[in-house]
């Protein structure tokens, strides 16, 4: 037995401290480990003592070098009997007639709730009526249904790469025996050619299994997934990243949810794809598809600008944007800075008597303002990646979508005709818009603490001009200006960071709503559930590890996005649920709650019974939400059978061979990049 000073990372780049031991398990036989004491957070420890760390340290040497161990032993007992928990009486008769925990007989059946929303979809029927319509063989058709379904779900709770996904398989309750590694690969090569089916069957669902679903606003971002490579190919490209990794390559992916936060809708782009241009089409398909004919679409400034937001004009729909007020026109930076009148916010307690706020605190101004402007039509991200290895008849089908939709809202402008077939179409916005300005003294504090952070950082680079070349033109160096006769010489721009100061907070919005249909705060009450999108985008990333990717042909790139879009859709469904059940859940606490219930096989007697482990709160309330009977802390093998449907248990404890079935050679330091 050791004990060592553990520093853990948490999100946000927060240090925990901790005690560990690590022991041999005398249940298993196997070595573990466990928390003996926990400090909390290395900033806060370090703040209130600058010796903290040090003094734990020392803690630790002398619980290492201590020979009075009896103390020690008791409190190992109490975190082992913590950590395993052992099984009360059952039906009130002596634990010794229990002979014990079956081995590897323990499994995860949290899976079932996963798989109850699954089977809501309807996705299993679904795809074999796809693949018939395809006259694809029976095998493959069940291989397809079974594959879909486990990398679905295993990426709603565990997701992993691939390989790694098919290794885990046999933790979780489930006949996963015709899970192998070069099926899963095969599979989402054919899923991505179901991708538009999948996406909309699912919707029709959602219509049905959310009451009253609204679809009249829509909230629209895009967000970039890299991969572990740095090899471009015709999807793959070095791009603007999100994420901070410049020296990876990348693809774009767009998503439109609703006020539930459910998803409506998703694309994926090439990695170098400018967002601008992925906003109208996605809108275009909505429409055809959904039958929509009007609709608020809600978006970051990244997607303002006059081309989108005249088009969608033209297309009949409405728009709420954030405005980027420091890189607008003289006249307007002064309109917004000096406005007529500051209205205060007004809201209601919890007894429902109005309220409102000083404008001391927070205030913001409505007003109309004249924007004029001449544009050209851009040409529309594609949904298919690459020019490269598309067919004629392809190519044909972007370019008549592109003349369609011109000939659809730009008939009165006009065009002329490149070689390519593309019309290119000039037209004016010229119109009046509505903005809506709104101020806050803690958006102030920020604004003002993050330029400060960056203004020191400047500092640093103009007294360290060698580092000038390795930064990028942002952060720290976006506050310094060069002399035009020795570009190695530079000094802050006091100028700028003078003129950034007048706009601390403040934020703006433009909107095609006029003030009789909506008011400003209905429509900063709209922009402010934007957060969700960004929230499913987190989730994507952390929660679902959608990043890195570990795939690398196209067709299986595309088949990834498949699968973990039904897997945030079924996450989305269960706090959906919970929310109308008054116990609302983030989707961490789902899967870690989900993740811990277990259930094991004991010999008892001449026959075995089912015990369940770790059945909290938290798993009982998604339970009742999704209408799941609840596990009893013991079960018979024939009520386990009636009480879930299973026609027969005996493949759901088998021990997978982890094994390939055929050899599979990969390129050297490729691992999973399939």
């Amino acid at each position: 037995m050791k004990f060592t000073l553990v520093r853990k990372k948490m999100k946000g780049d927060v240090y925990y401290v901790y005690i560990g031991t690590s022991y041999r398990d005398p249940a298993t036989g196997k070595p573990t480990w466990a928390y003996w004491e926990k400090f909390g957070k290395e900033a806060e420890l370090l703040e209130a003592d600058p010796c903290a760390l040090e003094k734990i340290q020392a803690q630790v040497d002398a619980l290492n070098a201590r020979k009075d161990e009896e103390e020690i032993q008791e409190k190992m007992r109490k975190i082992m009997e913590a950590k395993d928990q052992t099984l009360k009486k059952i039906n009130k008769e002596d634990l010794s007639i229990v002979e014990g925990i079956e081995k590897n007989s323990k499994k995860i059946i949290g899976i079932l709730a996963i798989d109850k929303v699954y089977n809501l979809f309807g996705l299993d029927s679904f795809i074999y009526e796809l693949c018939t319509k395809n006259h694809f063989k029976k095998n493959k058709i069940t291989r397809i249904i079974n594959h879909c379904k486990f990398l679905s779900e295993m990426r709603a709770l565990i997701p992993a790469s691939k390989q790694k996904t098919q290794i885990q398989r046999d933790m979780y309750f489930g006949d996963f025996s015709d899970i192998l590694l070069h099926k899963i690969y095969r599979t989402l090569s054919e899923l991505s050619e179901f991708k538009q089916e999948i996406v909309g069957h699912i919707n029709k669902k959602l219509n049905l299994l959310i009451d009253n679903r609204d679809l009249t606003a829509c909230f629209y971002d895009v967000t970039t997934y890299f991969f572990e490579s740095t090899e471009e190919d015709e999807i793959r490209r070095f791009g603007f990243s999100k994420d901070n990794k410049i020296n990876n390559v990348q693809v774009v992916m767009s998503l439109v949810i609703d006020r539930e936060s459910m998803p409506i809708d998703y694309n994926v782009y090439i990695g170098n794809q400018s967002e601008g241009a992925t906003l109208i089409p996605e809108i275009e398909k909505l429409k055809q598809k959904y039958n929509i004919t009007k609709v608020v679409v809600v978006a970051d400034r990244g997607l303002n600008n006059k081309v989108n937001t005249e088009t969608l004009l033209r297309m009949g729909m409405d728009f709420v944007f954030a405005f980027k007020a420091k890189g607008t026109t003289k006249e307007l930076k002064e309109k917004i800075l000096n406005v007529d009148e500051k209205k205060s916010f007004i809201f209601y307690d919890e007894n429902g008597n109005e309220k409102e706020v000083s404008t001391e605190t927070a205030w913001y101004a409505d007003f109309y303002y004249q924007d004029s402007g001449r544009c050209r039509l851009p040409e529309f991200a594609p949904e298919v990646y690459s020019y490269k290895n598309i067919e004629y008849e392809e190519l044909n089908e972007i370019l008549q979508f592109q003349n369609e939709f011109s000939s659809k809202y730009f008939a009165k402008e006009k065009e002329t005709k490149e070689k390519n077939g593309r019309k290119n179409i000039y037209f004016d916005c010229n119109g009046t818009k509505r903005m809506i300005v709104t101020w806050s003294a803690k958006r102030a504090r920020k604004d003002k603490k993050d330029r400060d952070r960056l203004v020191e950082k400047a500092k640093l680079l103009v007294a360290n001009p060698s580092r000038l070349n390795c930064e990028l033109k942002r952060g720290g160096k976006s506050f310094i200006k060069f002399h035009s006769d020795d570009k190695k010489s530079a000094e802050l721009d006091i100028e700028k960071i003078k003129e950034q100061e007048k706009f601390d907070g403040y934020h703006v919005l433009i909107t095609s709503l006029d003030q009789r249909s909506a008011s400003a705060q209905d429509i900063i009450d709209a922009y402010s559930h934007l957060w969700t999108i960004e929230q499913s985008f987190r989730h994507l990333k952390t929660d679902l590890e959608t990043r890195p990717i570990f795939v690398r042909r196209e067709s299986r790139i595309r088949g990834h996005f498949v699968i973990c879009y039904i897997a945030l859709c079924i996450i989305r469904y269960i706090e959906y649920k919970l929310k109308k059940l008054n116990k609302p859940k983030g989707s961490e606490t789902i899967i870690n709650a989900l993740n811990d219930v277990q259930i094991s096989r004991i010999k008892y007697k001449n026959s075995y019974i089912i015990s369940t482990f770790d059945f909290s709160e938290d798993c009982e309330d998604i339970f009742d939400a999704l209408d799941i009977k609840h596990l009893s802390q013991t079960e018979s093998a024939v009520g386990l059978r009636l009480k879930y449907g299973i026609d027969d248990l005996a493949p759901y404890w088998a021990k997978y061979d982890d094994k390939p079935r055929h050899r599979m050679v990969m390129p050297k330091g490729q691992g999973d990049q399939m």
